[in-house]
């Protein structure tokens, strides 16, 4: 077995995507820094799969009025580890051989690490040559070392490191938000009112194959409430981009800060938005 130095634990949050941990978990035990613990939140109704692994520990937290708790399962994960260095890790994201290795290398009580995504292109059906296989983000292209993220409204939560001390100091994820968006936007707030310093590490992870949306008009109900509580707290709107869109066909207007809905989407308008991208 490969030694468990330095001691981490790997949080993942899931909900139904048993044939995405399937991949995400197989990568994390090939690492060549093998976690002390990998911690899944089932965020779903269904059964726990059986592992004999003893490093592999799976909690469950409700939905919470209907709508899945990212934050929530976040910060359970993060109540439940043993270890002072977590890596938070979506379940659609594959950590390539020395993506923790590289995320704890900058990691410190100061410093916030993400990692750098890959999106694949098509569904995966085994592991080899997923370099080949994927694409970089326009917003985060290669980089050869550590660098430092300026823009703190940048930050993404599917692949990044912070100290469980700091991250229990800072109160977590904010869990007034539910289903899609602005949590970890939210998070990124608190790093920069903290002074905390927010880098991105060559450490990639293979970004899963899945449907998306664009704009994401699946997700319409909840982009419209988590925006709203993220200006009520920050001041400012996220998640432009998609408000912008949801502007432009008259789904929602913007006065003195306050998000109205107008209507809703139709499901004719939801079918149209399903795109065969990455991203």
């Amino acid at each position: 077995m490969l030694p468990q130095y330095p001691r981490f634990s790997v949080i993942i949050i899931c909900a139904a995507r048993r044939k995405h941990l399937f991949w995400t978990l197989r990568a994390c035990l090939k690492n060549n820094k093998l976690p002390t613990e990998i911690i899944v939140i089932h965020m779903d109704d269904m059964y726990e799969f059986y592992s004999p692994l003893a490093l592999i520990k799976q909690f469950r937290i409700p939905k919470k009025d209907g709508e899945l708790n990212l934050a929530g399962a976040r910060n359970l994960g993060a109540n439940k580890a043993t270890t002072n260095q977590l890596i938070f890790l979506d379940v659609d994201c594959i950590p390539n051989t020395y993506c923790f290795e590289r995320i704890l290398n900058s990691l410190s009580s100061k410093n916030v690490v993400q990692g750098t995504p890959k999106y694949l292109t098509k569904s995966v059906t085994n592991l080899k040559c997923l370099n080949l296989k994927s694409i970089y983000h326009p917003l985060k292209p290669p980089v050869k070392t550590s660098i430092r993220e300026k823009d703190y409204n940048q930050f993404w939560s599917l692949i990044f490191g912070i100290k469980r001390s700091t991250f229990l100091k800072l109160g977590g994820f904010h869990e007034n938000y539910q289903g899609y968006g602005a949590e970890d936007t939210d998070l990124g707030q608190k790093f920069e009112m903290h002074t905390l310093n927010l880098y991105r590490a060559n450490a990639i992870v293979y970004h899963q194959y899945h449907q998306v949306y664009r704009p994401p008009l699946n997700h319409f109900l909840g982009i419209v409430r988590n925006a709203q509580v993220f200006y009520d707290r920050w001041g400012f709107m996220p998640m432009m981009n998609w408000i912008e869109k949801f502007k432009e066909t008259k789904l929602v207007e913007i006065n003195n800060g306050q998000l109205k809905v107008l209507r809703l989407p139709t499901s004719n308008e939801i079918e149209e938005a399903k795109s065969c991208n990455a991203f």
